[in-house]
């Protein structure tokens, strides 16, 4: 049986609350108790008022731990309604600045008016468009008007793209320069190939996921990396995903689809691998098993992915999605050369991590991209 705790914390429309669950069918309680939440199967934080003065009582009644320990630790279903989501920041400067609860990176601020005509606080019917569909708005058509009444807002502090060129002399620096986003890091410098790029890039990033995309491959629609990070859970580590190579000269046409399956440990004695391009890992994976070799050359990837993947077993959510489209043409299939040397490297990625493969393993692995082509 499921069992509804509204948190009561002296800041809010309690009844309203609890109305409008039964409404819907469901069973609740009103409780500051700590104990009370041990029995919970669904939390909802209410709350009318200041950021400062809700951490001030939630503090004092005892409720940050437990409420910390349900919903992060154990992953109960929670529902933050007006300032009960805003205190959810790590940060809040209503009257003062605030700690808050932490459990979203960001900062609840004052509204900002863009022009004389926009008033704060703002106050009013406005029209909502949702950019992602969620349980929050199934049944709700985008375009619909809501109500609003507040003078702060949540400033998501979630998303950070790092840029790593090797003072390219190609007009990359210029072309970038005109695409004024925030939360970007550029870094122009020599580097020492590829993968050591790769590893500065990891080094400067600061978000609890990160993912890496190449200079000659781009995400297939906007909603990859929103689509990634509500796969990531206590469960999974890391996300995998299919790859489309494509045209150079035409990226709409599709030469090879990298279908990339779902795995077992065995699968990698049978030449298996995800397309590292579609790869996403907790930042805690580099921490822990640390960052690419620069001394495998182009096997660098397979090696990583090895001793994570099959080595350190971590757990991995395959994302049955074309994600990425990659012009053909890299560098480990840029020759036979190349292809050769790939492979006498793919041989020491497994010997470097006291790994043993079957004879037929990496024979197996460029035999498996015939099927691509199908």
């Amino acid at each position: 049986m499921k069992s509804v705790v509204i948190v009561d914390y002296g800041m809010g429309n309690l009844d309203s609350v609890k109305r409008a669950v039964e409404e819907c069918g469901g069973t609740s309680f009103i409780t500051r108790q700590p104990q009370d939440f041990e029995k919970a199967t669904h939390i909802i934080l209410p709350g009318v008022g200041a950021f400062s003065d809700a951490m001030q009582n939630i503090t004092k009644l005892g409720l940050s731990d437990i409420l910390s320990k349900q919903v992060v630790d154990r992953g109960i279903p929670f529902l933050g309604i007006c300032l009960g989501m805003q205190i959810l920041a790590e940060k809040g400067f209503e009257e003062k600045e605030s700690i808050g609860l932490g459990w979203i990176k960001g900062e609840v601020k004052k509204l900002k008016p863009k022009s004389s005509e926009e008033r704060i606080p703002h106050i009013g019917w406005n029209e909502v468009i949702f950019t992602k569909d969620t349980v929050l708005n199934r049944d709700i058509p985008s375009g619909k008007d809501f109500y609003f009444v507040h003078s702060y807002h949540f400033v998501c502090r979630n998303k950070k793209n790092i840029i790593i060129d090797n003072q390219s002399s190609d007009k990359t620096l210029e072309i970038i320069e005109q695409y004024k986003y925030p939360h970007r890091t550029i870094i122009s410098e020599k580097d020492n190939g590829l993968y050591d790029a790769i590893n500065k890039g990891i080094s400067h990033a600061k978000g609890d996921i990160i993912g890496i995309l190449h200079a000659d491959d781009f995400y297939t629609h906007l909603k990859v990396i929103e689509t990634v990070v509500c796969l990531f859970n206590k469960e999974y580590q890391g996300v995998y995903a299919n790859l489309y190579y494509v045209s150079r000269e035409n990226t709409k046409k599709i030469i090879r689809k990298w279908k990339a399956g779902e795995y077992t440990m065995s699968s990698f004695l049978y030449g298996w691998m995800p397309p590292h391009p579609t790869c996403f890992v907790t930042r805690c994976v580099y921490e822990q098993n640390g960052l690419y070799r620069t001394d495998l050359g182009t096997a660098a990837d397979y090696e990583w992915i090895l001793r994570n993947m099959y080595k350190h077993k971590v757990s991995f959510k395959y994302l049955n999605e074309y994600i990425i489209a990659m012009r053909a043409g890299g560098l480990s299939n840029l020759s036979l050369k190349n292809r050769i040397l790939a492979n006498i490297n793919d041989r020491k990625a497994w010997k470097v991590n006291n790994l043993h493969p079957y004879f037929f393993t990496l024979y197996l692995k460029p035999l498996r991209k015939i099927f691509q082509f199908i």
